[in-house]
């Protein structure tokens, strides 16, 4: 399993908000061409600056890698656990991602490395919701709930602020999909949904006692998605 982070990185629209979007290198093995927040794998040195502590660690690989790949510098202090996805199990590589929202106050322009990024985009999360429907922004499942949940969360609250002061105290359960062959294709079958248990995988079902966030992303429905992901 490979530990990674990831930064959501949001900006105040008034009475909305709009969510910074990456766009991966086509040339990347993983996840080339797609869209998604800027972040990647934990390295050693964050291990040695956070002393091992796993939640720490996290929080510099995301700053990190955001500075590297987007000039945008935060402080670790400053992030907000949102989210954490484990890839499902059959994967050629897994991930053991964390998910972090931060807010961009400054006026800093974003620059981007060129090898691992090459484009970005701010949208508010609905109009992300819907670029990625379109597929006019491919991006992976993780990706797609999480801008679903930002959709939600925002509606919820009213403003950034606001969301940013409730969710302080936000339970993250880690999400593992499972996979299943549907006529020749894989599609993902999340945590909430009937079947799961049935499928081959390692995850385990979030049905009973779901945090509120949780429970709104199992209202949707929604598409049925496809992995991203390179399967042994």
């Amino acid at each position: 399993m490979i530990a990674s982070a990831t930064l959501i990185v949001l900006r105040d629209r008034g009475q909305g908000a709009e969510v910074l979007l990456v766009r991966r290198h086509p040339d990347l093995k993983f996840m080339g061409g797609l869209w998604a927040f800027p972040g990647g794998r934990v390295e050693p040195a964050d291990v040695g600056i956070a002393l091992g502590d796993v939640e720490t660690t996290s929080r510099v690989a995301a700053c990190r890698e955001t500075f590297e790949e987007c000039a945008l510098r935060f402080a670790p202090r400053d992030l907000l656990l949102w989210s954490h996805w484990i890839t499902p199990a059959g994967a050629a590589r897994r991930y053991d991602t964390r998910f972090y929202v931060v807010e961009k106050r400054n006026k800093v322009e974003i620059v981007l490395d060129q090898t691992e990024l090459v484009d970005f985009d701010w949208l508010t999360p609905q109009a992300a919701v819907v670029a990625a429907q379109a597929s006019t922004h491919r991006v992976s499942p993780p990706t797609y709930f999480v801008l679903e949940d930002l959709r939600l969360t925002l509606e919820r609250h009213g403003n950034l602020a606001e969301l940013l002061a409730a969710e302080q105290r936000r339970v993250v359960p880690p999400i593992t999909p499972r996979l299943r062959d549907v006529d020749g294709r894989r599609e993902v079958v999340m945590p909430w949904e009937s079947g799961y248990m049935d499928l081959p995988g390692d995850g385990q079902p979030l049905i009973e006692h779901m945090p509120e966030h949780i429970r709104r992303l199992a209202a949707l429905g929604g598409p049925r998605l496809e992995p991203v992901i390179a399967i042994r």
